[in-house]
């Protein structure tokens, strides 16, 4: 019989093969704007909508999202 999480997974229509994102940029601090393999680009919400800056890591090290916050 099949693997139960892996159909439930694909029942609900979420890819079970996808990387999941740093919490930090689960949508509270980033909204992610565009993803290529590791690379991610990622708007900061905390930022005025006029400048709405973006920044640019990678999912496996959030070091560059981590030191825009301290600076923001």
């Amino acid at each position: 019989m099949g693997d139960p999480d892996r159909s439930a997974a694909e029942n609900q229509g979420i890819d079970s093969n996808a990387t999941i994102l740093p919490v930090i940029l689960n949508g509270k601090f980033f909204t992610v704007t565009s993803r290529e393999g590791n690379k991610v680009s990622a708007a900061c919400n905390l930022c005025p909508k006029a400048i709405h800056k973006t920044i640019n890591g990678h999912i496996n090290s959030t070091t560059n999202f981590r030191e825009h916050l301290k600076v923001s």
